[in-house]
């Protein structure tokens, strides 16, 4: 949970470290000033601030961060955070780098959409069609074709079995929702 809310976090605050360097900004004060307005990223950039004012170079800093937090694009951040920081390279490479992770959020969240439109679809089915027809059978079946319904199974199949159905379908939708 806690890797994507940071991935969550990564774009927006790489444009703002970026942008921070642009204007010729310390790079070690650009990554404390990350440390604040970025949820749990925040949180690790205090430690990353923490462990530079503490002797450890910006280097072993970012590597720790990549083992407190296993991620690709953590890792991808804090290499390309290093290579800035020890080659001086233009901050225009960070910004690219932010928007091609905000690029992956958009297509994650389309891909999201996507899915939710089908669960949506049999959510609908399960909560008013799949009811109805339970109902017109039970009163054809038990009327034309000799199919025996126990009155207890007429009503505890709506009451129990369908609203469990929902339940279910709600749970898979909260499960796959990306951060």
């Amino acid at each position: 949970m806690h890797t994507q809310k940071v991935e969550k976090e990564l774009p927006l605050a790489l444009r703002t470290l970026s942008t921070e360097l642009a204007i010729n900004m310390p790079f070690e004060q650009s990554l404390e000033s990350l440390s604040e307005g970025h949820g749990e990223l925040s949180k690790d950039f205090q430690k990353i601030t923490q462990r530079i004012n503490a002797g450890y170079t910006v280097r072993e800093s970012l590597l720790a961060w990549t083992q407190d937090t296993p991620s690709k694009q953590v890792k991808r951040v804090a290499l390309q955070l290093i290579s800035n920081y020890e080659n001086k390279e233009d901050p225009l490479a960070l910004r690219k780098l932010s928007e091609e992770l905000l690029s992956q959020q958009k297509t994650k969240m389309r891909e999201y959409t996507s899915q939710l439109a089908v669960y949506s679809l049999l959510f609908i089915a399960v909560s008013a069609i799949f009811p109805a027809l339970f109902q017109a059978y039970v009163i054809i079946g038990s009327s034309f074709m000799s199919q025996t319904v126990t009155p207890e199974q007429a009503l505890l199949i709506p009451i129990i079995g369908f609203p469990l159905a929902d339940i279910a379908i709600l749970a898979i939708i909260k499960k796959r929702k990306p951060l």
